[in-house]
């Protein structure tokens, strides 16, 4: 029975090199359709970065590696472009968030239940919005290729007095390719996976319909 799962599980993934919503049976949208400036406040995303061994167990990869400074460094970017930068509180901690994502479990009530993310010190009256980021390396199963695949998974939530109101999950997966980097280049030399363009799809997916809802405040 495991070797047909694992098959079948080879065939997902080869057949879904894509960008796409998940767990959209349980999307969240409590929110109003406009959502005030002045209200929100932007928390540092939260990262678990794995990959996966030869033997199948998974070994976290350090954060000096790059890639997370790279998607706040995207995030951040997307934040100033649309006016959202001076709502960004990264002093607010959410390390206690790390490493607490399930490699490739989209489907899990963990991600939209408030206990999970009670950690957070969430400020209170306010809408906090939080992006937890999965990002991984995979053999694929039974594969003889050895061909391995990435994936940037992001889940986002807002909080307003301990409950969350809104939740949506986004997935990128492709082929690993060390061609999308330069030679020499360091993103090459110290982390060859999770090209700039794939974190940047995530980023707009994950907050397109956010940021259309926020507007200024009435003067």
């Amino acid at each position: 029975m495991r070797v047909i799962l694992l098959f079948f599980l080879t065939i997902f993934i080869s057949s879904c090199l894509s960008y796409r919503f998940v767990d959209k049976e349980n999307n969240i949208d409590k929110l109003s359709p406009q959502i005030n400036l002045d209200s929100v406040i932007i928390l540092n995303p939260a990262y678990t970065i794995r990959y996966s061994s030869p033997n199948n167990d998974f070994n976290y990869l350090m954060v000096q590696n790059g890639r997370p400074d790279s998607f706040n460094k995207i995030f951040t970017k997307s934040l100033f472009k649309n006016q959202l930068l001076s709502n960004f509180y990264p002093k607010i901690s959410t390390s206690c968030m790390d490493n607490k994502m399930v490699f490739n479990k989209w489907l899990t009530e963990d991600n939209y239940n408030f206990k999970k993310h009670s950690c957070i010190k969430f400020k209170e009256g306010y809408y906090n919005v939080f992006l937890n980021v999965s990002m991984g390396v995979k053999d694929a199963e039974m594969d003889i290729s050895d061909r391995e695949y990435e994936s940037v998974n992001c889940y986002i939530i807002i909080v307003k007095n301990k409950d969350i109101l809104y939740y949506k999950y986004f997935a990128s997966i492709r082929q690993v390719k060390k061609s999308r980097f330069p030679k020499g280049s360091k993103d090459r030399k110290d982390y060859p996976y999770f090209a700039n363009d794939q974190i940047e799809r995530v980023v707009k997916n994950i907050t397109a319909d956010l940021i259309k809802r926020i507007v200024p405040a009435k003067k």
